[in-house]
């Protein structure tokens, strides 16, 4: 089975963004409907899934997103808590500018050396 040997998995936890970007594939009209209709992945199935699959051999968790911004989930800290706590590297990519500087101290205290962030 595929999932028994996955090692790492990337999600996109929301599908709004903070930003405009003027070459962003939201601005197309195709896209309109998944731009208007706001919605995240449930929390309480999300750390299910992820906790059935750490127990193969899953490693290393990426929150980033090829229309949205990670950081904007709601849960997002406790997501990041409950990562940590199933010892799992995570890498984040974030625009950067969606909360102020306290908050990104506070992320940083809950990651570790093997963890990442990549402003982009």
């Amino acid at each position: 089975m595929y999932l028994e040997t996955l090692e790492k998995l990337d999600i996109e936890l929301t599908n709004t963004c903070n930003l405009k970007c003027p070459y962003c594939l939201k601005v197309k009209p195709s896209l309109k409907e998944f731009v208007k209709n706001f919605q995240e992945l449930d929390y309480e199935v999300l750390t299910s899934f992820i906790t059935k699959l750490k127990k193969y051999k899953l490693k290393e968790v990426i929150l980033m997103g090829s229309l949205s911004e990670p950081t904007l989930y709601p849960k997002f800290l406790d997501l990041i808590r409950f990562l940590k706590g199933l010892n799992l590297t995570i890498h984040i990519s974030s625009n950067a500018n969606t909360h102020n500087e306290e908050w990104w101290k506070g992320l940083a205290t809950l990651l570790t050396c093997k963890d990442s962030i990549i402003f982009s």
